[in-house]
């Protein structure tokens, strides 16, 4: 895939984030990958949707499994 001169902001963001989760999940000592995988599922869900009519149903989805992973600690 050829990417623009200029990447799109969204796209640069999204890229950044699945960078950081590679360089987290990848160390060894990491000891609960899955709680950085929920983590950068959601700020994807937020970049994405920002700016759009799916905004405000998108912080209501992420707001909701937050209270959930909270209570599971």
């Amino acid at each position: 895939m050829r990417l623009p001169k200029e990447m799109p902001k969204k796209l640069e963001k999204l890229i950044n984030i699945h960078a950081d989760l590679a360089g987290n999940i990848g160390n060894l000592k990491t000891m609960n990958p899955e709680g950085y995988c929920k983590v950068a599922l959601m700020e994807a869900l937020k970049i994405v949707t920002r700016g759009t009519r799916l905004e405000g149903e998108a912080l209501a989805l992420i707001a909701t499994c937050s209270e959930v992973f909270d209570e599971e600690d």
